[in-house]
């Protein structure tokens, strides 16, 4: 979906039903039915358009990037062998070979100095 949206197919909206958000605001902030409680009520209304709405939806698309992340991160050590992964990130990794590529093997190949084999 988050390719989508960056190439332009997609428009991804992360909000809840506008109606429930603000019953709920509404059962928290409004204690009487008086002047005062409409400007409550107006002020919670204006409130979730212009603010909350919007916070909530970047907060949720941080929250689900993360997921995400963590998601890929996960696949990629399963898909490399849980032995290799943790030595991506070791000193020995930077070795003195030239190339990200001859580095990469080095480091899945182990102490073994052997091309791991898929």
């Amino acid at each position: 979906m988050r390719r989508g949206e960056k190439e332009g197919f997609l428009i991804l909206r992360l909000t809840p039903p506008e109606d429930e958000a603000i019953e709920i605001l509404d059962g928290l902030f409004v204690t009487g039915e008086g002047p005062a409680s409409e400007q409550v009520k107006t002020a919670i209304r204006d409130c979730y358009k212009r603010l909350l709405s919007v916070s909530m939806e970047t907060e949720m698309r941080l929250a689900t990037k993360k997921a995400a992340d963590v998601g890929a991160i996960r696949v990629f050590a399963e898909n490399s062998g849980s032995s290799s992964f943790p030595r991506l990130w070791t000193e020995e990794c930077s070795g003195d070979r030239s190339g990200i590529s001859h580095r990469l093997q080095a480091c899945l190949s182990g102490q073994t100095g052997e091309a791991p084999s898929y």
